[in-house]
């Protein structure tokens, strides 16, 4: 749960063809680490391929250029924490028996549901307290705090996107677990670090978010360093 309220955040934040890949990084790096930490050591490919990961980081996130889009310091600790979330469910995840089949999947569901349904909840009761001026005031919408700078909804187009993109999520995650059925947490969490390819295309298409040279360098780097990392 935790995981996709820092991943949306970062996202609606933006930009999120920056964003993205530093999370997706963050997340396939994560099990990697704990592989080496449990006694599965890496190549020395692997290690390499870390350290241009490192620096596609710094490139895509920091890059010295006036023209880059710059992501600000909310949006890229949002997405850090986002990645080591995803990386820790990941690792969580490939430690269910293989009998189990989909039911790790239908139990994190509904704990991540339950949680949620709880948030929301709570929110709407401080938010229900506030326009009756029982505790505090309502003032002015606060949605900059988690996500954007107005807060604006609408549940028309919001709830159809939202309920494709949970179909999406699932059948996603359900490919994430049998490939950790059929291969190492190192490959699968890595090649699966390498969704930002159409985050990136869709922010460029959708949103026209502009991109620096050097940026695209470094997700050209952070991309090659996945895929290295798969087959190291």
């Amino acid at each position: 749960m935790l995981a996709i309220i820092f991943l949306y955040a970062s996202l609606a934040i933006g930009p999120m063809s920056i964003l993205s890949p530093i999370g997706a990084l963050v997340a396939a790096v994560v099990p990697v680490i704990w592989d080496f930490a449990v006694g599965n050591t890496l190549s020395p490919l692997a290690y390499i391929a870390l350290a241009v990961a490192l620096v596609a980081v710094w490139m895509i996130g920091f890059a010295p250029d006036q023209n880059a889009v710059r992501p600000s310091a909310r949006g890229l600790t949002f997405a850090v924490l986002a990645g080591m979330l995803i990386g820790i469910f990941m690792i969580l995840i490939n430690e269910a028996p293989d009998e189990a089949g989909i039911l790790p999947l239908i139990a994190n569901r509904i704990t991540q549901t339950a949680s949620l349904g709880v948030a929301v909840a709570a929110a709407s009761l401080v938010h229900w307290m506030h326009k009756r001026g029982k505790w505090g005031h309502l003032g002015k919408p606060r949605a900059d705090v988690a996500v954007g700078d107005t807060g604006a909804l609408n549940w028309r187009k919001g709830l159809p996107s939202a309920m494709v993109g949970g179909v999406i999520d699932a059948i996603g995650n359900i490919m994430i677990l049998f490939g950790f059925l059929s291969g190492s947490l190192s490959v699968v969490s890595v090649l699966a670090g390498l969704y930002p390819a159409s985050t990136i295309l869709l922010a460029a298409l959708i949103l026209k978010e502009r991109i620096a040279t050097l940026q695209y360098i470094g997700l050209g780097l952070a991309i090659a360093a996945a895929a290295t990392l798969a087959v190291a």
